[in-house]
């Protein structure tokens, strides 16, 4: 829980004066920049009589009101000035809420931050690799299907983040750290190669939600162990299998016409990507090869299947024992 926090409420107070200073002229610039023709001031008063949506964008923190209540968003890595790399101590993580208490004061929202549930958050491990990060992206798209463009402000973005969603509100994420620290810091240049890796839980259930208040030196350790141990679950999903080839287990589950989305678990482990590299095979070429010419609906299921695999990694690179046990090596090793 060391990165991005949001806190959402409805139970706060407003110091009136305070809070039109601030969230005005930041309600107003973002609106500007949704290119209203007609941005006036009828439109910020409807904004705030009826609670549609408000912002205030600050150094530290993110702020903004809609009909769910008042919504808080900070990352404690970056407000305690914690580098790639290094981790956030439990006593740094806990005083960067009573720092945020103290900015919403500032600007006019009074509410004790503590007791107040946290409705996402972000846990990251940052490995220092031997080579930068491309070259691991063949690699790691192997254990994380998805990519997405991530734009962090109009001034910086990262090129891609990959990502593997493990359910409707939890994804495990990886990218790029050097570079985005970079272009966030120019004039601190980060010498060495991270790879940032998160686990991101963006919607916890009403029940499960925590609090600062709940939240003990031991609780906070405790829980960073448990989300490395999904990370290490999800991203280092190596299938090793009590069989002699797991091409020839590949091909059975084929044959038995297993579902598409189960045979990404195959698809995506390290051992059938090695068995290929090794016997110079290419998957597709494996599963044309299972082709009955007499059943219209096998061959239609091996058509989709295809075209689900077509994209993936494996028939763009050779992925190296080397670079698989650097980084699960760095990972197991990262507190």
């Amino acid at each position: 829980m060391n990165d991005k926090i949001q806190i959402t409420t409805k139970e706060f107070q407003k110091n009136d004066k305070k809070f039109k200073d601030n969230f005005e002229n930041d309600t107003i610039n973002f609106l500007k920049t949704q290119n209203l023709d007609n941005l006036n001031t009828e439109i910020l008063s409807n904004a705030y009589e009826n609670n549609k949506k408000i912002w205030y964008n600050g150094e530290n923190l993110n702020v903004n009101i809609n009909p769910k209540g008042l919504q808080i968003i900070f990352n404690p890595n970056r407000l305690m000035g914690i580098k790639p790399a290094n981790i956030l101590e439990y006593e740094k993580w806990y005083e960067s809420f009573e720092i945020i208490e103290s900015n919403l004061y500032d600007i006019g929202i009074e509410l004790n931050i503590k007791d107040k549930p946290i409705y996402r958050h972000h846990t990251s491990y940052d490995l220092e690799t031997d080579k930068p990060f491309p070259n691991y992206n063949g690699l790691l798209k192997m254990f994380m299907p998805h990519s997405t463009k991530t734009r962090y402000n109009d001034k910086f973005s990262i090129d891609t983040t990959l990502y593997k969603e493990i359910s409707k509100n939890q994804k495990v994420v990886c990218y790029d750290k050097t570079k985005l620290y970079n272009k966030m810091n120019p004039e601190h240049i980060l010498e060495t190669n991270v790879m940032r890796i998160e686990y991101r839980n963006e919607n916890v259930p009403k029940l499960l939600r925590l609090s600062l208040n709940n939240i003990n030196k031991d609780r906070y350790y405790k829980i960073r162990t448990y989300h490395k141990e999904i990370v290490k679950q999800n991203l280092f999903n190596v299938n090793i299998l009590e069989t002699d080839s797991i091409l020839s287990l590949f091909s059975e589950l084929i044959l038995n016409k297993i579902n598409r989305t189960e045979m990404y678990k195959y698809i995506s482990s390290y051992s059938i990507n090695k068995e290929l590299n090794n016997n110079g095979l290419i998957l597709k070429d494996v599963i044309s090869s299972l082709v009955d010419s007499t059943d219209e609906n096998y061959k239609r299921y091996l058509r989709y299947l295809i075209k689900d695999f077509n994209s993936h990694s494996v028939f763009e690179t050779a992925c190296t024992n080397e670079l698989y046990t650097e980084i699960l090596y760095k990972f197991n090793k990262v507190a």
